[in-house]
């Protein structure tokens, strides 16, 4: 499985580029958005695809995907166990973009980026010092404060 660097992407990475193998072919297959509810339940665990709708897990992809995606699923992957990957640097970056975006659109209401990063880090569940690296790491430092 292939580690993604959230690190070293470039602007024109997409966040596709960063899922793995296995759930863009999940995405070809069923969508991007099941594919997501699929990792939000199962991300990091392995999931018994079941040989119909009838099952447990069956009946559960038909509430949560939607039958025609159940069937697709189930057609394609039938019994076998499935490891739905957690996509974790993908979450990592979609918060960091976030919560870079948070500040920067503090500081353009006329804020300091000091204080648009302590009433933005905890919001984010992260800390001040955690904030500042984010953003240095995903601006290359381009958002220092004007100080005139």
């Amino acid at each position: 499985m292939m580690k993604v660097d959230i690190h070293t992407m470039i602007h024109t990475d997409t966040v596709t580029d960063m899922l793995p193998e296995q759930i863009k072919e999940l995405v070809c297959l069923i969508g991007l958005t099941a594919t997501m509810t699929l990792v939000d339940k199962f991300g990091g665990l392995s999931f018994g695809m079941p040989h119909s709708t009838n099952t447990k897990n069956g009946k559960w992809l038909v509430r949560e995907l939607g039958a025609d995606i159940a069937n697709v699923l189930i057609d394609r992957h039938k019994g076998e166990k499935l490891y739905i990957n957690n996509c974790d640097a993908l979450r990592v970056y979609l918060r960091n973009r976030a919560l870079v975006g948070a500040i920067i659109a503090c500081m353009e209401t006329g804020t300091s980026q000091h204080r648009a990063v302590q009433e933005t880090a905890p919001v984010f569940g992260i800390t001040e010092r955690r904030a500042y690296d984010i953003l240095k790491e995903m601006t290359n430092g381009k958002t220092q404060l004007n100080l005139f």
